[in-house]
């Protein structure tokens, strides 16, 4: 049942949320932390016989107050052993909850088991992003999109840059990351160019929610890379070596890395010194 309150402007919503939970708690129980994102709380409570759960409170800030003040809505809790949708809590939440193996036998132990696995699984695609060794490709600030969001184009350009400069790394090749913000109305994408040296042939890679057709992240982030021709000479830009090829948003780095490496050999291979390999200009594959 959703709850309609006033958020007072001297209150962060926080604090509103806490003072909220506090007045529907059982009897007995405790609030001993939460944690805000875009759309839920990730809140732990204390229960009487002492084991510490998890729960997740959706919430919705309106955009104009109801006739009365109200402009928050703020749902019912969905306890951890409902296994609820939202599962990217900190590290710091999980690590405060009581193990599944303290927790005695109740009701739902395997969908809380399930939805704590999930929260780990998202956690350690965090830490491996920290990284780059893996996209992150989700940001809290582009829940609502990229459109006038300059916070979340921020988040992806971070997330991007680090990734490409990583599987560069990889790669162990001569080469340049940058990042063409575009308009205000999309979010932009991350490039990779690099060539080995003495090689008629390179690789580029894209990183942005226009970068792939599928395959992509909770925000629509994906990955399009292709080979990459020398631009000293021309007439190669529509050969069909020099196609679109997509990643799956989730490849690690060090994979996206081997599969460039080895494409460009084998293209290297059948057309050796060859001045068709070239004419590719721009930060734009030819299609695919």
């Amino acid at each position: 049942m959703p709850h309609l309150l006033v958020h007072p402007a001297d209150h962060s919503l926080q604090d509103t949320l806490k003072a909220h939970l506090r007045r529907h708690l059982k009897a007995g129980f405790i609030l001993v932390h939460l944690e805000l994102a875009e759309r839920e709380a990730y809140v732990v409570c204390g229960h009487p016989g002492g084991r510490v759960s998890a729960s997740v409170v959706p919430y919705a800030l309106l955009s104009e107050p109801l006739p009365g003040g109200e402009h928050l809505v703020v749902y019912d809790p969905l306890s951890e052993r409902h296994n609820p949708d939202a599962a990217r809590p900190s590290a710091h939440l999980l690590k405060l909850l009581t193990p599944d193996d303290q927790t005695g036998r109740f009701a739902g132990l395997a969908n809380q088991t399930q939805w704590r696995r999930r929260a780990q699984t998202w956690q350690a695609r965090v830490q491996r992003s920290q990284s780059g060794e893996v996209l992150l490709g989700y940001y809290t600030d582009a829940d609502r999109g990229f459109h006038f969001n300059e916070a979340a184009k921020a988040a992806l350009r971070q997330d991007a840059t680090r990734y490409l400069k990583r599987v560069l790394k990889h790669l162990g090749w001569a080469g340049t990351v940058t990042f063409n913000p575009a308009g205000p109305g999309v979010s932009g994408d991350a490039y990779l160019h690099t060539r080995p040296a003495g090689s008629a042939v390179g690789a580029a890679v894209a990183v942005g929610t226009g970068a792939s057709p599928t395959a992509v992240s909770e925000n629509g982030v994906g990955i399009r890379w292709y080979l990459e021709p020398d631009r000293a000479a021309a007439g190669s830009r529509h050969q069909r070596c020099f196609r679109n090829h997509w990643a799956a948003f989730d490849v690690p780095a060090d994979a996206l890395a081997e599969t460039i490496r080895a494409e460009q050999a084998r293209q290297e291979a059948e057309s050796p010194a060859s001045p068709s390999v070239s004419g590719l200009a721009g930060h734009h594959a030819p299609g695919g």
